[in-house]
């Protein structure tokens, strides 16, 4: 029986084997782990702009609330229309304002609604921009670089 395959070239199978396979899935597994992290840390600082955006926004309108009207609003809707949420909803807004400081002082905040991706933001969950006179101050100052 081994007379016939004697002195005939051996076949090349194609494929991989099961041992190529694990190393394959084992690099693309230690990939996954190293890329993943990075890649939702880099979508919730995408999505913190939306925040950022939203409070530089209602201190313009603020601003100019108090120009019209000699005194900052308290009422969000005078600022940001009838949303209460950032326009692409990832943090819940408010205003507040004293009637002690409303001809001076006011803060504008937007914190992360439960829910959402932006929940686990850390420190960076909660912004608030709080202006006294002509000083602004930006809560957690790493949050709101770009």
């Amino acid at each position: 029986m081994l007379s016939q395959f004697k002195g005939k070239p051996a076949q090349k199978r194609g494929g991989l084997t099961l041992v190529e396979l694990l190393i394959v899935l084992i690099v693309v597994g230690v990939l996954a782990a190293l890329a993943v992290p990075s890649y939702l840390d880099a979508v919730r600082k995408a999505r913190r702009t939306d925040a950022v955006g939203a409070l530089l926004e209602m201190q313009l309108a603020q601003e100019r609330w108090r120009s019209r009207h000699g005194h900052y609003t308290d009422q969000l809707t005078n600022l940001h229309g009838s949303l209460s949420t950032t326009p692409q909803g990832y943090y819940a807004l408010s205003v507040t304002v004293t009637p002690e400081t409303a001809n001076s002082a006011y803060r504008l905040m937007a914190t992360a609604l439960n829910g959402s991706s932006q929940e686990s933001d850390g420190n960076c969950a909660e912004l608030t921009l709080e202006v006294t006179g002509a000083i602004t101050k930006f809560s957690q100052p790493e949050c709101w670089s770009r």
